[in-house]
């Protein structure tokens, strides 16, 4: 099978996501309509590399994904390259509250990889190596090679959990796995919700000890929320 420009720079995005909207496509493959990403996307689909269907969203309208078969994840790496066992798609795995989860953490990477970030890696495919209490979302190095550990936050946890969190994450930065963590929120509201509740948290069990939560603690955490993220560069490096 011989697979086009747009062909591989989909299957790149899948063979990590799964799956991925519609919009997310359009996005990823810079497409000037949504119509023309459908078009492309039955193409595609003919040829067995993709699969769609229609899930439950938590709000709005059903929501059209499409996702990688095996035949796609045969063609997903190229021949000097070593391909890793992935799952295929799978909507009835997708629950509304997943869904908005991975999207909004799909919507970062896109955006992430088109401003030169890299080595972008998705928490399920970290494998066991980090020995982390509490894995992030994704891990990536900004365009300054700033390594940095990335939470997509939808609700604000609770004082406990976001203690069990905020250790983990500062435990791994001391260990050198990032340098950063970086958490970004659907909204400024809950941005700066998530931003008050940690200002409230007063101490941390930190490699069985328990420490004073301080700015000098706080200073490695960036705070986004999704228009920011959506920026040129945003504020981060």
């Amino acid at each position: 099978m011989t697979l086009s420009p747009l062909d591989k720079a989909l299957l790149m995005i899948l063979r990590e996501d799964t799956w991925a909207t519609v919009v997310n496509v359009q996005l990823a493959l810079k497409q000037k309509s949504i119509q023309a990403t459908h078009q492309y996307l039955k193409r595609a689909e003919a040829k067995g590399l993709i699969a769609s269907s229609n899930i439950a969203a938590s709000f709005g309208r059903p929501q059209k994904l499409v996702g990688i078969t095996e035949l796609g994840h045969a063609y997903a790496w190229e021949l000097d390259e070593c391909p890793t066992n992935r799952r295929v798609f799978n909507s009835s795995k997708i629950s509304p509250a997943m869904f908005a989860h991975e999207n909004d953490l799909q919507k970062l990477r896109i955006s992430a990889i088109q401003n030169n970030w890299k080595d972008w890696r998705n928490a399920k495919h970290l494998g066991t190596r980090l020995q982390a209490t509490k894995y992030p979302d994704a891990i990536a190095s900004s365009p300054a090679n700033i390594t940095y550990c990335i939470e997509v936050e939808r609700e604000i946890k609770s004082s406990k959990r976001l203690r069990t969190i905020f250790a983990s994450h500062l435990s791994m930065r001391k260990k050198g796995h990032w340098e950063k963590i970086l958490y970004l929120c659907p909204s400024s509201e809950i941005a700066k919700r998530l931003a008050r509740k940690a200002s409230t948290l007063s101490y941390l069990t930190l490699e069985g000890r328990r420490i004073s939560l301080r700015n000098e603690h706080l200073i490695h955490f960036c705070l986004l929320y999704t228009s920011d993220a959506a920026d040129e560069r945003s504020s981060v490096d």
